[in-house]
C-alpha cells in the first residue's frame, strides 16, 4: 500500500521548533503547533475507556497524531470538541477499539487514522469533516456500514479497503462530490467507481456510466465471485481488485486501454475473459494471469 499522503491542515511549528513534552506524571506526550495548540502524539496509560482531555498543560488539544497507535488495551474513546484533526495513524492497529465518538469540530481524518481497528463496529463521520485520508478505515473488519456526510469533498485511496463486513457505503444526497448506488461508492457524476463494499457476496456488473475503476476500488472483496466491466470503462486502477480471493471471472472489454500495476494481485482463482490482443490480454500475458478470449456473440459472428 502506498504511503503517500498530504500534510494535514494543522499548522505545526517549524522543523526543530516543535516543543515535545514527556512527564512521568502525564498520560500523554505532545507537541505544540505554530498556533499554540497541542497535538497529542502518544498515550502512555493503559485504560480501556479513554476520555481525551480538551486542554493539556493549559493549551487546547487540537489534534491527534499516532496517539494510540498499536494500543491493544483501549476499547472506547471520546474525543473532545477542541480537536479539529484526527491525524495520521491516530488509532492505527487498535484491535480492541469498539467505539469512538468523533465531535463535530473534526474537519480532517488522516492517513491510516483507524487502519486495522478490527473490533470497530460503527463510526459516525460528523458533518464538519471535509477530508478523509488514504486507508483511514482500511481493514476495519467488523465495520458494516458508514455514511459519508455532505461536507466531505475528498476521499483518499483505499479509505474503506479490505473492510470485509461492509455491506454498504452510504452518502448524504446533498454531497456534491460522491454518491452511493446500491451501497457502492461512486464519484458524483458516476464516472469513477471509488469503492465497492467488501462484504457484498453477489456478482457485480459495473454500470455503463463508469469510465474508470479507482485505485483499491475492490480491494479485499473476498466474497466477490464475478465482475463484468462495460465498454464505457477505459482504465483500471492500482490494486483495484487486490485480494479478491474468490473472484473466478472478470470480463474486460477492449475499451480498457490502461490497467495499473497489481490490479489483480493475489486473485489466485481468477480467469480473465477479454478480446485477444487487447490491453487486458497483453496485461494477462505479461503478468501470468489465466485468461481466455471472449466468445463471439451471434451478432459478432455475422459481421
Amino acid at each position: 500500500m502506498s504511503d503517500n499522503h498530504e500534510e494535514k491542515n494543522i499548522p505545526l511549528a517549524a522543523a526543530g521548533n516543535e516543543q515535545a513534552f514527556s512527564n512521568s506524571e502525564d498520560e500523554y506526550e505532545a507537541k505544540i503547533t505554530a498556533d499554540g495548540g497541542v497535538i497529542l502524539t502518544r498515550y502512555k496509560g493503559n485504560a480501556e475507556n479513554v476520555v481525551i482531555p480538551a486542554v493539556w498543560e493549559g493549551r487546547p488539544v487540537v489534534g491527534l497524531q499516532g496517539t494510540f497507535s498499536n494500543n491493544d488495551a483501549i476499547k472506547s474513546v471520546t474525543i473532545p470538541n477542541s480537536v479539529i484533526c484526527i491525524g495520521d495513524g491516530a488509532f492505527y492497529v487498535c484491535r480492541s477499539l469498539v467505539s469512538v465518538t468523533i465531535p463535530d469540530s473534526v474537519t480532517t481524518i488522516g492517513y491510516c487514522a483507524f487502519n486495522v481497528c478490527s473490533s470497530l463496529t460503527s463510526v459516525t463521520i460528523p458533518s464538519s469533516t471535509t477530508s478523509i485520508g488514504n486507508f483511514a478505515f482500511c481493514a476495519c473488519s467488523t465495520l458494516t456500514t458508514v455514511t459519508i456526510p455532505d461536507s466531505v469533498t475528498s476521499l483518499g485511496d483505499g479509505t474503506f479497503a479490505d473492510c470485509s463486513s461492509f455491506t454498504s457505503i452510504n452518502v448524504d444526497s446533498n454531497n456534491g462530490y460522491y454518491k452511493s448506488v446500491n451501497g457502492v461508492l461512486f464519484s458524483k457524476d458516476g464516472k469513477e467507481l471509488v469503492a465497492y463494499p467488501g462484504g457484498n457476496e453477489r456478482d457485480y456488473t459495473i454500470p455503463d456510466s463508469v469510465i474508470s475503476i479507482g485505485d483499491y476500488a475492490f480491494d479485499g472483496c473476498r466474497s466477490l465471485t464475478s465482475v463484468t466491466i462495460p465498454e464505457s470503462v477505459t482504465s483500471i486502477g492500482y490494486c483495484a481488485f487486490y485480494v479478491c480471493s474468490s473472484l473466478t471471472s472478470i470480463t474486460i472489454p477492449d475499451s480498457v486501454v490502461l490497467i495499473d500495476d497489481e490490479a489483480f494481485s493475489r486473485c489466485e482463482n481468477l480467469t480473465v475473459l477479454c478480446p485477444e490482443n487487447s490491453c487486458a490480454w497483453q496485461y494477462c500475458e505479461k503478468n501470468d494471469i489465466p485468461h481466455k478470449p471472449l466468445e463471439k456473440t451471434a451478432c459478432d459472428a455475422t459481421t
